[in-house]
């Protein structure tokens, strides 16, 4: 497999003495990313992968134990007297499969300090937020860990293949599509109907299978609970747990209805964008090994990578941007809305994968200057220059989305 360089700056923030809880969604690299950390540590690292079985067992049983385990490794590092030694850095995978660690976490942080960092990773908040369990109270910073991002990719050069397979980095060095297939296809099955339904003790396993699939291919439409539920056989209310499910296990992102009402923000439908292209492809049993540009498929794949890049480099870099899509009573609808809060000048986005788009092409645009005569109006293309027409700004996608950076 290619290396890519990761942007994620954790060493700096761990030289400044922070703990860090990063989450992603499994296959992105977090786990790799920390261990080659752990590397640069050297002696002063510890790992603990709770997906091994003895581990798992053992911290389970006895989360006491993790006090022991890092009492003993620190007494053996002041033994050797290293000089300029780092702070212990302990490093525990999947931490949501054992939660009670985190009060041992959390008293560790505050008996040790600052001879003892941690670096908590997890794919699921969904057991921690059920289980109670403490989540450390800023003792981490929390941290996004995402598939590989148009700051790490040539996103231009790559679109084609991008928009297909989705950007985790073993289907996208995938050269061989079959074996591209069978691992989406086991990541579908193995970690999404079979893990995430476990976790979520989902009873109905045959109808969480077929909302899976259903809520692939609605990917980025309004969603209507009942409807859904009506195909999967299951009740509105049911399918809104199962998309919440989607949210906690970080499998797809809700996207809210903008409206300065809170309450009809509530009527109004969401809409929910899965992580990344391959996945969503693979579990619509839609996976495809190329597509036309000018096709409508391509369109909707644009859209979802660009939806998914905007929502990273939000995270990443805490842009502390909301995001919202918006839908007139008549249909018409405006991609992505973004503010920091209901005070500031709303940015507009609509997504086109044409390569010149006109004002006539996004004309719903105009509809959010009757909200607010300052709002920033922006469509993100495939234009290979900028330039702007009727005051809207039309931009090559990834220029757009790094844009944000300082907006």
């Amino acid at each position: 497999m290619a290396l890519v360089e990761r942007i994620y700056q954790f060493q700096e923030l761990l030289l400044k003495q922070r703990s860090l809880l990063v989450l992603g969604p499994r296959g992105t690299g977090k786990s790799s990313f920390v261990r080659q950390l752990l590397k640069v540590w050297g002696v002063s690292g510890m790992e603990i992968d709770l997906l091994k079985g003895e581990q798992f067992r053992r911290y389970l049983s006895n989360p006491e134990q993790l006090r022991a385990d890092i009492a003993g490794k620190l007494s053996a590092l002041e033994s050797r007297h290293v000089p300029d030694a780092k702070p212990l850095l302990v490093f525990i995978d999947e931490i949501q499969l054992v939660p009670a660690l985190l009060n041992e976490v959390h008293s560790l942080i505050e008996t040790y300090k600052p001879a003892l960092n941690f670096i908590l990773t997890g794919s699921s908040l969904r057991k921690l937020k059920r289980s109670g369990a403490n989540l450390l109270a800023g003792r981490a910073l929390l941290q996004s860990f995402f598939p590989l991002t148009c700051e790490e990719l040539d996103f231009t050069t790559n679109l084609d293949t991008i928009v297909c397979r989705g950007t985790l980095p073993t289907a996208f060095f995938e050269v061989n599509f079959p074996l591209l297939r069978e691992f989406l296809a086991t990541y579908t099955t193995t970690y999404l109907k079979e893990e995430i339904q476990r976790e979520a003790e989902v009873r109905n396993v045959e109808a969480f299978h077929r909302f899976l699939e259903i809520a692939a291919q609605a990917n980025g439409q309004p969603i209507n609970y009942s409807s859904i539920g009506k195909d999967a056989k299951v009740s509105g209310d049911t399918v809104k747990e199962y998309f919440t499910i989607l949210e906690d296990t970080l499998i797809a992102t809700k996207i809210p209805a903008w409206t300065h009402s809170k309450r009809e923000q509530l009527r109004k439908a969401p809409k929910y964008y899965f992580f990344d292209n391959g996945v969503m492809l693979s579990t619509g049993n839609q996976l495809i090994e190329s597509v036309g540009r000018s096709s409508k498929i391509f369109g909707q794949l644009f859209e979802n990578v660009v939806v998914n890049e905007v929502i990273r480099i939000n995270a990443i870099h805490k842009l502390g941007f909301q995001l919202y899509h918006y839908r007139t009573d008549g249909g018409k609808e405006i991609d992505l809305i973004l503010q920091r809060t209901p005070f500031d000048p709303p940015i507009g986005i609509e997504v086109k994968s044409a390569s010149r788009p006109t004002p006539a092409d996004v004309a719903p645009l105009k509809l959010l200057l009757d909200e607010n005569s300052s709002a920033d109006l922006r469509v993100f293309c495939t234009t290979p220059v900028p330039y702007e027409m009727d005051g809207i700004k039309f931009l090559p996608f990834v220029e757009g989305v790094k844009g944000l950076l300082t907006s």
